[in-house]
């Protein structure tokens, strides 16, 4: 996935409370709710800046083309 979205940062779920920053940074925001648990939602809710943009996709895929697909029709939602 990262050859594809060169440069997107990927934040594993064991390292969330470590990445804050990347998320107050960040212009867009994926989040996959298929592995993610409640209180992590709020924390990245709570970092993101007020005009991020904000996409939610919910994917247990380790396949690369179905996870785009995801990502590209949670983009045209918005």
């Amino acid at each position: 996935m990262q050859t594809i979205l060169s440069e997107a940062k990927f934040v594993d779920t064991d390292h969330l409370g470590r990445s804050k920053k990347t998320f107050e940074n960040a212009d867009i925001i994926v989040l996959n709710v298929g592995t993610m648990n409640h209180s992590m939602y709020g924390q990245v809710k709570k970092s993101i800046a007020d005009d991020a943009e904000l996409y939610y996709i919910n994917s247990q895929q380790s396949n690369e083309g179905k996870t785009l697909r995801y990502l590209a029709v949670a983009k045209n939602k918005n």
